[in-house]
């Protein structure tokens, strides 16, 4: 048991690994010259596939052992994108709008259009003995239209799916792992890739293969919407700045306002509080010269009290003596 968990840890790593290293080497490429496209040629972007069918293989409940299993993953993909697809285009049928409807719309009309071209790509390899698996197909032609994030999304976003598809250990069913890998993944809607998925003479003679021209109007559809929104929700914005600043503006005078009032008041109770102030330093003024008068009458009446006590304890000062003395 620790064997095998020990060899899903190092199959998972190594999957993680490829991941990183092969889309960091893209967008390297990519970062070189934007306006040159990235071709079948590059070498990291096979490994780069390749790494996307193992990640879709890995934990993958194959039960239907008379298929292959990457046409099984194929099965799991077609049919959660097809249901989804469906699912919302019931809701358009009834009526269900939301504030992304139109945005919804176009994405599920491109899922559908982007599974019309994996069908039609992998029927015309088969004719031709050509191997290659409906998942690279898929990976590639959403690669070049730029909607591979979205697509992966939209597996993601379906949990019952994985659930029932997928081991409790698969990277897809691991949360920490799926939301890496579907960051990582928005990069591609800004690189350029031409990849010969389906050979020109095939559209030059065949006028019949509708998908193409119908997913590059939708592509075209989704902008325009988008775009609208943008610029809706732009007009919005600066509405809503205007009205942000305008209040803020007015707050600001409203307390520029309150606080000169209270100055105003504050300077009143200051020229008061100096007013009494004043008179408690006249008042004190008044009672210290009282008081040295005060102390200046007792110190008076200290010195003639004091000479009185003197001249009555001396008797040469006596006059009744001296007269006493005559008379003898």
């Amino acid at each position: 048991m620790s064997t095998e968990k020990e060899l899903i840890t190092q199959e998972r790593t190594q999957l993680l690994n490829n991941f990183r290293s092969s889309l960091d080497a893209i967008v390297q490429k990519a970062s070189q010259d934007s306006k040159v496209p990235i071709t079948e040629e590059e070498p990291q972007l096979e490994k780069f596939c390749s790494t996307m069918e193992g990640i879709l293989q890995f934990g993958f409940k194959h039960e239907n052992k008379d298929i292959p299993l990457l046409e099984d993953v194929w099965n799991f993909i077609s049919s959660t994108l097809k249901k989804n697809s469906l699912e919302d285009l019931d809701n358009e049928q009834q009526n269900i709008k939301t504030s992304n409807d139109s945005i919804n719309m176009k994405k599920q009309e491109i899922t559908r259009n982007m599974l019309s071209i994996v069908d039609y790509v992998s029927n015309y390899c088969k004719e031709e003995n050509e191997i290659i698996s409906s998942v690279k197909i898929w990976i590639q032609a959403s690669l070049v239209h730029q909607v591979f994030s979205l697509q992966w999304q939209i597996l993601m976003n379906d949990v019952k799916a994985l659930k029932d598809n997928y081991q409790d250990w698969a990277i897809l069913r691991t949360l920490d792992d799926s939301i890496l890998i579907s960051g990582f993944l928005n990069v591609f809607d800004t690189i350029n890739f031409n990849i010969n998925i389906i050979p020109f003479e095939i559209l030059e003679d065949d006028e019949s293969f509708i998908p193409q021209k119908i997913f590059t109007d939708t592509m075209g559809n989704i902008r325009e919407t988008i775009n609208s929104t943008l610029q809706r929700t732009s007009v919005h914005l600066q509405k809503l700045q205007q009205n942000i600043n305008d209040r803020n503006i007015q707050s600001l005078k409203d307390k520029i306002t309150k606080n000169e009032k209270e100055i105003s008041q504050l300077q009143e109770e200051k020229q008061k509080m100096q007013q009494e102030i004043n008179a408690l330093h006249l008042t004190l003024e008044a009672e210290r010269r009282l008081r040295q008068h005060l102390e200046n009458e007792l110190e008076s009446i200290h010195q003639k009290v004091k000479s009185s006590s003197n001249n009555n304890n001396n008797p040469s000062n006596d006059p009744t003596k001296d007269n006493k003395e005559e008379e003898k």
